[in-house]
């Protein structure tokens, strides 16, 4: 599993170097958004405009925006940090939002047949991920979808947690050192009981390549780790509905 002590020293560091930057009055939970429209498009190029301007709605925390981006809150903070210096973008204090951005919260969104079954058979998900931002992400996205989940950072302890555990649906990140997720899923798929439990890759860059050797060690997909909450949201109702109908 995921080592807690491991995760809680990186916040801690985190927290520290967010303190140092000056950025002490300024909490993760803050929300920006755009106070000054014009001077922003004066002050940043046209691409960074657009890109701001659709994503902070004053909504989502900066915490929210960073899972949304795959990155942490201080890298996303400092992204933006010349923005709220300069008075284009301010910080709003919101309420707790209890899912990330994107993901629909309403489990009438959800497909019935899903929820319903779950009641009857909790789907669970596994996640082997070098990133624990990749991690969290899934998480969240299997609460939303009423499913349990398992996260494992180390590629070697593995095989052994999912042998055990036996997840209805299994993420994999290709750039796993030691043993890469095609390796994984290849020797996953030798398996009867996995022969056909839908295996999902992932990566930082996808291309014809990767496509290839996902396509040659029996996964059912394999998508860029930089894609919307929303489409990863999207993959695992697709999936589980497949193993819910049988």
């Amino acid at each position: 599993m995921i080592d807690a002590e491991q995760q809680i020293a990186y916040g801690g560091k985190l927290w520290q170097k967010w303190q140092n930057l000056s950025f002490q009055k300024i909490l993760p939970d803050f929300a920006p958004e755009i106070a000054n429209f014009p001077a922003l498009q004066e002050t940043a190029s046209e691409k960074t405009y657009q890109f701001l301007t659709t994503l902070l709605s004053g909504k989502y925390s900066i915490r929210d925006l960073a899972v949304q981006k795959q990155t942490d809150c201080l890298t996303f903070l400092r992204s933006i940090s010349p923005y709220i210096q300069l008075g284009d973008i301010e910080l709003l204090e919101i309420p707790d939002i209890p899912y990330p951005i994107a993901i629909p919260q309403n489990k009438t969104d959800i497909q019935p047949n899903i929820e319903h079954t779950t009641d009857a058979k909790q789907l669970l998900i596994a996640c082997v991920a070098l990133s624990p931002v990749m991690s969290q992400v899934m998480a969240k996205v299997a609460t939303v979808a009423s499913y349990k989940f398992i996260g494992e950072s180390d590629s070697m302890e593995a095989m052994p947690l999912l042998l055990n555990c036996k997840p209805d649906l299994i993420f994999l990140d290709i750039e796993l050192p030691g043993l890469s997720g095609y390796e994984i899923c290849t020797q996953l798929r030798q398996l009867e009981y996995f022969s056909k439990t839908p295996i999902i890759l992932f990566g930082r860059n996808i291309g014809l390549i990767e496509r290839m050797k996902s396509k040659m060690s029996g996964a059912s997909e394999i998508f860029q780790q930089s894609m919307d909450v929303q489409s990863i949201f999207g993959l695992v109702k697709k999936y589980g509905q497949l193993v819910v109908s049988g």
